[in-house]
């Protein structure tokens, strides 16, 4: 998930593929729904990317975005 700091952010069906588990098992699907309302994030597909007004807040949004199962480990 670290991919999200770079422009082209991650492939959320690559890492569920490389992975073996579903997308919504790596990132809150919820959440990814309400920050790209509010314009911190972009999901085109599967391809899920920061913008730059999200850059400002990222440490904060992968707390939220990813699976809290994923930050423990």
């Amino acid at each position: 998930m670290m991919g999200l700091r770079l422009d082209e952010g991650v492939d959320l069906d690559r890492l569920s593929a490389r992975f073996g588990m579903p997308m919504d098992g790596l990132v809150a699907m919820r959440q990814v729904a309400l920050y790209r309302d509010l314009g911190f994030v972009t999901l085109d597909g599967s391809r899920l990317t920061v913008t730059a007004r999200g850059m400002v807040l990222l440490d904060g949004l992968l707390g939220e975005l990813v699976q809290p199962e994923l930050l423990l480990s």
